[in-house]
């Protein structure tokens, strides 16, 4: 008995986890680390190694080796499993057999594998945008045209940003306006005829395309009341802070906005709201570059009340990590768990736990992932808005 259900569950999860392959594009666009093996807690940290960008120097004939370079071996990014997400579902005695039988994973299980992808993606895509520093488009205008791709990738280039592992996802809306334009369905341009028969963007200006329909369902954000001048209010902000007392402004400012500080050329983001300008903290990303002096004037990048909606993401997949592990102290113990089965895509780097559970004369099946994401390098990122 216990392996007949053993086998069900673990084909229910492979079928799973290859139909929410379908549902999630973000994952492939950026790192990915994943170990069926290595059980974590939620709010456990995963360590990624981000390729450091090498110097280069003279050569020196020498007796004696030269120190090696302090970033030949990259750096140390961490980033939290926060997600631990669940759906849940019952089974009749003629779904069961019809998939023991065909091996097509019932409607109700589609559908719930769907919402959880669903919501994987969402809570992966907001993590990027409200840590995009570099952002292309006018808030309140749709974009409807190419240029924001060409513009994106101006920006990428000019930020040192690979060349290899680009990927461009785009919403449906902005998707189906460039389906219209030849660049996108013209074989003759192309190369390609599925960008008219099956709707598929291909490969464009140095970027995988594809269609992320989660972008449309992620929450906006709204710019504050910030007016007047506002300016750090600290003589010690050293480089590596991620908060600063700010004075002299007018207002509230919003989880994320992008501001710049006189006399440093990096774009920060808010990670949390400022109540007042007057008087408040600004807690930021990235952590600070240089040393920032008492009175430096803060500029906002948008201004007061604007609503920013996120239409494009141009990604190097350096950018940002997406990490998955099993939950610790989760194995099944008879009389609580009838079946347990875990399944890795690699294809996704999402792991996907199948558990079966008994409750008053009822069985509950639940699909789950702990997963958490990281934004490493922003400046290999760009949020197209609108």
């Amino acid at each position: 008995m216990a392996n007949a259900v053993n086998k069900f569950t673990g084909l229910m999860v492979k079928l799973g986890a290859l139909d929410l392959r379908k549902r999630i594009a973000v994952t492939r666009a950026i790192m990915r680390d994943f170990d069926e093996q290595e059980t974590k807690q939620q709010g456990s940290t995963i360590d990624f190694t981000v390729p450091a960008r090498g110097t280069v120097r003279d050569v020196v004939p020498s007796a004696s080796n030269p120190a090696p370079s302090s970033d030949a071996r990259g750096y140390i990014r961490q980033l939290q499993l926060d997600q631990w997400r669940e759906s849940t579902f019952g089974l009749t005695d003629k779904e069961k057999r019809e998939f023991q039988t065909g091996l097509a994973l019932p409607s109700i299980v589609s559908a719930r594998v769907g919402e959880l992808g669903d919501d994987t993606a969402q809570k992966i895509l907001t993590e990027l945008f409200f840590k995009s520093t570099y952002r292309y488009g006018t808030a309140g205008t749709a974009p409807k045209s190419s240029t924001p791709i060409v513009q994106a990738r101006k920006t990428l280039n000019t930020n040192g940003a690979l060349h290899r592992g680009r990927s461009l996802l785009l919403s449906s809306d902005w998707t189906a306006d460039l389906l219209l334009t030849n660049l996108f369905h013209d074989a003759q341009k192309t190369g390609r005829f599925d960008g008219l028969t099956e709707g598929n963007l291909g490969r464009k200006f140095g970027f995988d395309c594809a269609e992320e329909p989660n972008l449309s369902a992620i929450a906006t954000i709204t710019t504050g009341t910030h007016s007047g001048t506002t300016q750090i209010a600290s003589a010690s902000v050293a480089i590596g802070d991620t908060q600063v007392a700010c004075d002299t402004g007018t207002g509230t400012a919003k989880k994320g906005e992008v501001f710049t500080v006189a006399g440093d050329t990096e774009k920060y983001v808010l990670t949390e709201d400022v109540a007042d300008l007057s008087g408040g903290t600004l807690k930021f990303f990235p952590e600070a570059k240089v040393a920032w002096g008492d009175g430096s004037v803060v500029t906002w990048e948008e201004s007061a009340n604007k609503t920013l909606t996120c239409y494009g993401l141009a990604l190097q997949e350096e950018c940002a990590g997406f990490a998955t592990r099993p939950l610790e102290g989760s194995a099944n113990e008879e009389g609580i768990n009838l079946a347990m089965s875990t399944f890795v895509d690699d294809v996704s780097g999402i792991l996907l736990r199948l558990e079966i559970y008994r409750e008053y004369r009822q069985m509950q099946y639940a699909y789950d992932i702990l997963h958490g994401t990281g934004v490493f390098r922003p400046e290999a990122m760009v949020a197209i808005i609108g």
